[in-house]
């Protein structure tokens, strides 16, 4: 496994999506990123954007539902 910085993650991620807008995969990875690096809302936006492409799918609905959680608990005025 590779350990690349949370930052090349994003590039490289944004630049697949930005070709393959409606990628939920890659858009999800860029969620997951976005997360680890502290950007709650981005990774919220992004998520909520893989669910509007999968709606069946479980796991964005859990991953709004983490991120949201921990938006939350750094930030109780924003839930």
């Amino acid at each position: 496994t590779m350990n690349l910085p949370l930052e090349r993650v994003e590039k490289l991620t944004r630049h697949v999506t930005q070709r393959l807008q409606n990628d939920h995969t890659y858009l999800d990875t860029l969620a997951e990123v976005l997360f680890r690096q502290g950007r709650f809302a981005e990774a919220i936006e992004t998520a909520r954007r893989c669910q509007e492409l999968m709606p069946r799918e479980e796991h964005y609905r859990r991953q709004v539902r983490r991120f949201s959680q921990a938006r939350d608990a750094l930030d109780p005025a924003k839930s």
